[in-house]
């Protein structure tokens, strides 16, 4: 990587060109996406340990939740482009972040007396969601990004990315963390629920 930015330098081609964050719609999509995904990769943490530790599911049936939510991302990606044509893209997009955060808050509201039906669905509802909201993100991104700039903002998506995954899963583990702290008590289902609704 040091090899690369030093050959990028000694060229004169900046390894990332940072002067596309002048472009309104990639400054603030990918802000705004970067957010985002803070919530969406903290599921990844917050939803097994949940499930297996408050929930008492066994590894097999928290595994079979976290499955449906990525067929329900995965079957939303094949018919992304003809719903945002169907509805309009700001309406799709607005719908779609609003939508996300209340199926991710919707989590604070399980108990070991809901049905793992009933939890499937909101997973398959949330990655559905979440796959809709992530794609037209995306595409505002690069909607005033030309040709020749692409790879550029392609590898500053990317970095930033990488980085909300490593700030979702820390905020995650930050407030379960903070909410044992200050509660002064093990790690139980109430902790779970406020950190759902913090990252929604």
């Amino acid at each position: 990587c040091r090899v690369g930015l030093l050959a990028g330098r000694h060229r004169g081609v900046p390894a990332m060109e940072m002067g596309l964050f002048r472009a309104p719609c990639f400054r603030k999509a990918s802000l705004r996406s970067s957010i985002a995904r803070l919530g969406l990769w903290a599921l990844p943490l917050l939803m097994p340990l949940m499930l297996q530790m408050s929930l008492w599911l066994s590894h097999f049936e928290s595994g079979l939740v976290t499955v449906v939510g990525a067929m329900g991302a995965v079957i939303r990606k094949l018919a992304s482009q003809r719903l945002y044509a169907a509805v309009g893209f700001r309406t799709t997009l607005i719908a779609a972040s609003v939508l996300t955060a209340a199926t991710i808050a919707v989590n604070g509201l399980f108990t070991p007396e809901t049905p793992l039906v009933l939890i499937a669905f909101f997973r398959f509802l949330g990655g559905v969601l979440r796959s809709a909201l992530v794609t037209g993100l995306n595409v505002l991104s690069f909607s005033e990004i030309s040709e020749e700039a692409t790879s550029h903002a392609t590898a500053i998506s990317s970095v930033a990315q990488q980085i909300s995954v490593a700030l979702g899963v820390a905020l995650a583990g930050g407030l379960l963390e903070v909410t044992t702290r200050f509660g002064g008590h093990e790690l139980g289902l109430t902790d779970f629920h406020i950190a759902f609704y913090v990252v929604a």
